[in-house]
């Protein structure tokens, strides 16, 4: 029975509205049930972040922009069923690369100025293969040999300060050039 405020007498509810408010507290019952995980994860991220400590106008390693780390926990409820061990952001603004895996989390930071970003910046933007000498004319390379040298540098330096051994970033296939490793789950942020 339900009372009408508006005259203090009791109105007799039909099966069917009966039925429909039963139902939706049900709807919404299971709708809060299912977004407590989710809500709980952000809860924490927001209570353990670390802000930046800056040191000569350099962030300090560890260290994860509260955009990717929201991102990145955005992504994990959205693939709940997949099965991607390992994420990476290349933060293009932040100068960044963010490898995810499980809890944990990996940053590397390129130095000011740097041609390991120009280079990884250059294959991020295009999503493709790219010839060796059009890399070495954008990011101002010596010759076509300085270039595959860096690749080689940049994959072992982000195999070492990702945590992950068997990490190729950049891969290459011959005459085509070179690309980032489209097998690689990873999102750009510009």
């Amino acid at each position: 029975m339900k009372k009408n405020s508006s005259k203090n007498e009791k109105v007799e509810l039909t099966p069917m509205q009966k039925s429909l408010i039963e139902s939706a507290q049900k709807d919404f019952a299971r709708a809060w049930v299912s977004i407590q995980k989710p809500l709980a994860q952000v809860k924490k991220m927001i209570s353990e972040m670390k802000f930046p400590v800056k040191e000569n106008e350099i962030l300090v390693h560890g260290y994860i922009p509260t955009e990717n780390r929201i991102l990145h926990t955005l992504e994990e409820i959205r693939d709940k069923g997949r099965d991607k061990s390992h994420r990476f952001v290349i933060d293009l603004e932040d100068k960044t690369i963010t490898r995810f895996s499980g809890t944990k989390s990996y940053v590397y930071e390129f130095p000011n100025k740097n041609m390991n970003y120009k280079l990884i910046k250059f294959l991020a933007e295009r999503n493709r293969y790219t010839q060796t000498k059009k890399i070495k004319e954008n990011i101002g390379s010596v010759n076509n040999p300085a270039v595959r040298k860096k690749v080689g540098e940049i994959n072992s330096m982000l195999a070492k300060e990702l945590n992950n051994k068997n990490l190729k970033f950049i891969i290459s296939k011959n005459s085509r050039g070179y690309r980032i490793n489209n097998e690689l789950d990873i999102a750009i942020h510009h």
